[in-house]
């Protein structure tokens, strides 16, 4: 008679340890920004209550250029107290001289998984989320966009493309264009699940070298939004 014998297996888990590092994101290619206009998100709501005819038909306006561009910018310390159709170029160089300015940290990690699963990297872009977190200072959603220039303070342009949207129609879009840019992020990740920063800041180059952020980024088929890593500390 053959008995059974009963093997233990003992399964070792190592507790969380988190490490957070900052990186400098390094523009090589200018950023196109634009955020969610006020009435782009009263026509969202609109549309989920099911009053998008009716907002659409009392929400028609001149289109004011200035107005565009001052709303499609992540103003950090909250957008100016100005009404659409009263932007000008004066008002906005006043603001914009003193303001600080931001891009979503979602959209800098959402490019890092996304090229991280291109090449295989990951077996799928779940995984790859779950490996770091990664935002602006003191925690902040929005991480601040810096200059290189002496002055130190973001220079944009406004720009004007001509977009299509849909049906062979054609319309005109005004967004800031920012150059000479770089933002500090702040990476936090487990130091005991087997991925490393350099793991991480590879991860992100590959972001900046395959999508790129912003509008007519990389892999949208544009040229802007590309970058590369330094690690800072």
């Amino acid at each position: 008679m053959t008995s059974k014998k009963n093997d233990t297996v003992i399964i070792s888990i190592k507790p969380v340890e988190k490490c957070t590092a900052k990186l400098r994101i390094v523009g090589d290619s200018s950023l196109i920004v634009h955020a969610w206009s006020e009435k782009a998100r009263k026509e969202m709501l609109a549309a989920q209550q099911g009053e998008k005819k009716k907002v659409k038909l009392e929400g028609r306006r001149a289109k004011n250029p200035y107005g565009e561009v001052a709303e499609a910018l992540y103003w950090m310390d909250g957008k100016p107290n100005v009404a659409y159709e009263d932007w000008d170029e004066g008002t906005l160089v006043q603001y914009a001289a003193t303001s600080r300015f931001g891009f979503p940290s979602c959209a800098l990690k959402a490019a890092a998984v996304s090229a991280a699963y291109r090449i295989g990297a990951t077996k799928d872009k779940v995984s790859a989320r779950g490996v770091f977190q990664i935002y602006g200072e003191h925690g902040n959603e929005l991480i601040e966009i810096k200059s290189f220039l002496p002055e130190g303070t973001p220079k944009f342009n406004p720009r004007e493309d001509n977009v299509k949207i849909g049906m062979g129609t054609a319309d005109l879009r005004y967004r800031p264009e920012f150059t000479n840019w770089y933002m500090d992020a702040y990476v936090t990740f487990n130091v005991n699940s087997g991925v490393t920063l350099e793991d991480i800041a590879n991860m992100l180059a590959l972001g900046g070298d395959q999508c790129g952020l912003g509008e007519w980024r990389i892999e949208k088929g544009g040229s802007h939004g590309a970058f590369h890593i330094e690690l800072t500390e």
